[in-house]
């Protein structure tokens, strides 16, 4: 009975993953439209300072939904992430100055940070939503005030300890955050169902049940563990391990093309999306930038347009997931061709559909969207300018 207990809660974790994949692609292609219509205005209104300032702050909301879309994902385990070597008590120290608007002057918080550094391999952006989240809990438990410890520490795990506990981890070093709360606690059956996805404790309409979800699909696509220890009104504590990796491996980020004279191009681009809208914009935003575009709205317009032109064409930019033939298959053909033609995918799907399209391994970079269209000029010229068609890169692999 349990097995099949568990076989249901399998089942409808799937259903509810591609239900937000396929939400997270159409809310992707709107959010990618709006964040280039800002963009567009932008350098359109350099002697407006008002109006400058309100179309950045629109740029700012929309790449706060791009977040929504990806807290969305993440407790679905279909997030595609950008891992980095990142030393937790550097971003414990960035949420302890945003602390006091985020819990409230009610609540006593202390910071206990490692003593050394606490180095993990993850995404930055998911461990900052994992902190803001479980501080969030935290502070929603404890409506009258009351007392906040987040606590980072640098252990190692040996076998006797993790049969004991249950964790399932491997021995081995793991940086340790223990948040505790001195809250209303909760009872046995809510601790069982915490992290289920849209279970929520609060008034409906007040809370919609992602962000213990969200957080606990964090953990797991890391290669870590969560668990909770609480009881009624006697505060609750919750534990995260996330494997420890060495300083040494922090790779500092680079961003060749700083001067924005060096995202333009004179190349030839091939455009290939199914959303029009997002068509047209894109278009109006390359040529900007000095590229020759063609158009086309899906594979086989795609492949008509290669054969009436004559010229080079240097870059495919194609959607991956489109009615009928998808991006990598397009590609394929066009390059029996052109073998000489680069390939950037973008998409709104998460990581899984590229695995099922064959995209991964295909010979071509890969943008998620919503991206902001300064990263797509850079993404652009850097596929352009690099020695080859380089497979997608690890820094979009999926956990």
């Amino acid at each position: 009975r349990r097995s099949q207990e568990l076989v249901r809660q399998a089942e409808k974790l799937e259903a509810l993953g591609r239900l937000a994949g396929g939400t997270a692609h159409e809310f992707n292609n709107l959010l990618t439209m709006v964040m280039g219509y800002a963009a567009l205005m932008l350098s359109a209104l350099d002697s407006r300072e008002l109006m400058i300032d309100y179309v950045e702050k629109i740029s700012e909301a929309t790449q706060r939904a791009g977040g929504l879309t990806h807290q969305l994902l993440a407790f679905s385990r279909r997030q595609a992430l950008t891992p980095q070597v990142i030393d937790f008590n550097a971003l414990l120290t960035e949420i302890q100055g945003v602390l006091p608007a985020l819990v409230g002057s009610s609540i006593e918080a202390s910071f206990l940070p490692a003593p050394e550094a606490a180095c993990v391999r993850a995404d930055r952006s998911q461990l900052h939503q994992l902190m803001v989240n479980l501080l969030s809990n935290a502070r929603d438990a404890m409506p009258e005030g009351g007392r906040l410890v987040v606590r980072m520490a640098n252990i190692d795990l040996q076998q006797s300890a993790i049969l004991e506990d249950g964790l399932g981890l491997a021995p081995g070093p793991y940086v340790e955050l223990t948040v505790y709360d001195t809250g209303i606690g909760m009872a046995h059956d809510v601790q069982s169902r915490i992290f289920d996805p849209f279970f929520s404790t609060k008034e409906f309409g007040k809370g919609a049940g992602l962000g213990l979800a969200a957080i606990y699909g964090i953990v797991q696509q890391n290669g870590g563990k969560i668990s909770v220890k609480s009881r009624p009104g006697e505060g609750s504590t919750f534990r995260i391990l996330l494997p420890r990796v060495s300083q040494e491996d922090v790779v500092p980020a680079v961003y060749p093309y700083a001067d924005p004279e060096a995202l333009r191009g004179t190349e030839t681009v091939l455009l290939v999306e199914d959303n029009p809208s997002l068509r047209t914009l894109t278009c109006e935003f390359l040529q900007k930038l000095g590229y020759t575009i063609l158009e086309a709205a899906d594979g086989e317009e795609a492949i008509t347009v290669v054969h009436q032109y004559n010229r080079p064409i240097d870059l495919l930019l194609t959607d991956v997931v489109m009615p009928g033939m998808n991006g990598r298959e397009m590609a394929a053909r066009i390059k029996d061709g052109r073998p000489g033609l680069k390939v950037l995918y973008v998409s709104g799907y998460t990581h899984d559909a590229f695995a099922k399209e064959g995209i991964a391994g295909s010979g071509g970079a890969l943008m998620e969207k919503p991206y902001a269209f300064e990263e797509l000029a850079q993404k652009v010229r850097e596929v352009l300018d690099s020695p080859g068609s380089a497979g997608i890169s690890d820094s979009h692999r999926t956990q």
